[in-house]
């Protein structure tokens, strides 16, 4: 069932009359005193999906319910303000939307039955890989959390002016990404492009960020990374900073068919977030990388390891005023992943559909699953380890991360059960291929122990035949004559 969600967020009008040197970074753009005024999950479904992934290992009853207002509340909200916030960061849309929204086995047997008619899936030699759709990634994006659009007015004319159309024509009700915001975006681009105004290089900086922030905010990543390479690439000339230009070609470079992710999150993704320290915006910059990455699972250029790359940054000591709310970002992830990886693996292996069943490509892809679920509970467990070591965390803080443990103690568990169930699963298809070629043996003596008339074996018998009757025929004609 379609779903509208969307994260809108908007932010102070800065009261300093100063006008920042680096011109790409987010304090240009954004007031370091702002508040989420407006925070919109357009359905129950998404705040649903949000939630969904806490569910326990074993059974249908989420075992944490309240994890959204504890995300808000480590941001510093209370009451319902708190818990909008932390089910926005929780990338509700990302889970909901693409592979990872399958909620039940009959999905995901919908799936598999897709990839063993190898309408979807193909595969090599180790493992077996849904095919890259960049038109469905980016279908997919209206429903992942996105960067606010800047409210900061001081720069040019031609930039304040497209702030001020934003500000005014903007619905905050709805995404970005519909029509009539679309629309307006599109709008205040042309008028940039239009603009005569001459600029100052950093001017030109600020202005070559907008649009690469606008085009990100309607899902036009292509163009998006081409304006923040522009702008990264002048911000370099004069030695300026550009954590927003980083965020938003890192972003967008996750939409490439072959991104590197390690090298993206090492060369931009980390310095985005390295480099203003106090931006209250890293969290939300954080879902927002997180929630494309988790996208890119489903075609499997995302691994344990990429999650692994931003657990060492998020617990870095330059950014220690977010590590505890970054950190539960990313456990959440995990369990997302943990999830769909035990969906995998119980509905194939549990599956009554024997095509599917007895397809040594389903054992191979649970096989595949079930190695994947167990770095993911690796990669949680370190992500516990700095977790549980947070001294800065308040009594009812640490409760939560207790909680959440004892989450990540069921999925372990599990993985004990999978394992069992993979090995049946192996077990039956290699007594299926015992029987087949038992089957085939049999069928082979028999064939065997048949004797074969070839047509050369008929001719040379015949002909044998027939020369005894000559020969027969000739003798006796002999006899008679004698």
């Amino acid at each position: 069932m379609p779903y509208k969600a969307s994260l809108a967020l908007s932010l102070m009008i800065i009261h300093s009359s100063s006008y920042g040197a680096d011109a790409a970074t987010f304090s240009n753009f954004y007031t370091t005193q702002w508040e989420w005024w407006h925070i919109a999950v357009a359905s129950v479904f998404a705040v649903g999906a949000g939630v969904a992934v806490y569910f326990s290992a074993g059974a249908a009853t989420p075992v944490v319910t309240s994890i959204g207002t504890f995300i808000g509340n480590l941001m510093g909200y209370s009451g319902v303000v708190a818990t909008n916030a932390g089910l926005a960061l929780l990338g509700g849309g990302a889970i909901a939307s693409g592979g990872l929204g399958m909620a039940g086995g009959a999905a995901v047997i919908t799936m598999a039955l897709s990839f063993s008619t190898g309408v979807v899936k193909s595969y090599t030699s180790d493992r077996i890989i849904e095919h890259y759709d960049y038109s469905q990634f980016i279908e997919q994006s209206q429903y992942m959390s996105t960067l606010p659009l800047p409210r900061n007015t001081k720069g040019s004319t031609t930039y304040r002016q497209a702030i001020t159309q934003l500000t005014e024509r903007i619905n905050t009700e709805a995404a970005y990404s519909s029509p009539y915001n679309r629309a307006v975006i599109n709008d205040v681009i042309q008028d940039i492009k239009i603009s005569s105004e001459k600029l100052s290089d950093r001017e030109n900086i600020q202005i070559e960020t907008l649009k690469a922030l606008l085009y990100m905010s309607i899902n036009k990543y292509k163009m998006a990374k081409k304006w923040a390479k522009v702008a990264i690439y002048h911000s370099d000339i004069l030695q300026d900073q550009h954590s927003l230009a980083n965020l938003i070609y890192a972003v967008s470079s996750l939409y490439e068919e072959s991104a590197d992710i390690k090298r993206i999150t090492r060369l931009y993704f980390a310095p985005s977030v390295l480099t203003e320290p106090d931006n209250q915006l890293i969290p939300l910059m954080f879902s927002i990388y997180l929630d494309r990455i988790i996208y890119r699972f489903n075609d499997g250029l995302a691994q344990e390891k990429h999650l692994r790359q931003l657990v060492n940054l998020a617990q870095n000591p330059t950014v220690d005023a977010f590590n505890l709310t970054n950190l539960t970002l990313i456990s959440i992830r995990y369990f997302t992943l943990l999830k769909l990886e035990q969906q995998k693996i119980r509905s194939l292996t549990q599956t009554d559909d024997i095509t599917l069943k007895n397809d040594p490509n389903t054992l191979k892809y649970v096989k595949q699953g079930l190695e994947s679920y167990k770095q993911l509970i690796e990669g949680e467990e370190v992500v516990f380890h700095y977790l549980t070591n947070k001294a800065e965390a308040t009594e009812e803080q640490q409760q939560k991360i207790v909680e959440l443990y004892s989450l990540y103690n069921l999925y372990r568990q599990e993985m004990q059960a999978l394992t069992q169930q993979v090995s049946q699963l192996e077990i039956y298809q290699q007594n299926l291929q015992k029987t087949q070629q038992a089957i085939i043996t049999s069928t082979t003596e028999d064939t065997t122990s048949s004797p074969v008339f070839s047509k050369e074996k008929i001719t040379i018998g015949l002909l044998v035949i027939i020369g005894l009757i000559v020969l027969f025929a000739w003798r006796k004609t002999s006899f008679k004559h004698e």
